[in-house]
């Protein structure tokens, strides 16, 4: 992306900063919609497992726990 370009995004980031959640914590105060998945549990479906290394693995479980206490997420109930 060559520069003038990057000078556009980050000004139209800065002129609408109010629409963006600065954190998690702040994301659950936007609560104008609500998103339901809906996954069909009989399904097969079949993918390989992506290897990952240790340290992604801890990222990706601080990441999933930091969001479910912010309550951006819910587990699901199925």
């Amino acid at each position: 992306m060559g520069t003038p370009q990057r000078l556009q995004i980050l000004q139209l980031l800065c002129d609408y900063r109010d629409v963006f959640a600065r954190d998690l914590l702040e994301m659950n105060r936007y609560q104008n919609f609500q998103l339901d998945l809906e996954t069909i549990s009989n399904r097969k479906y079949y993918r390989r497992q992506y290897k990952l290394s240790e340290a992604d693995e801890n990222e990706i479980e601080r990441q999933i726990e930091e969001m479910l206490q912010a309550e951006v997420i819910q587990p699901a109930t199925d």
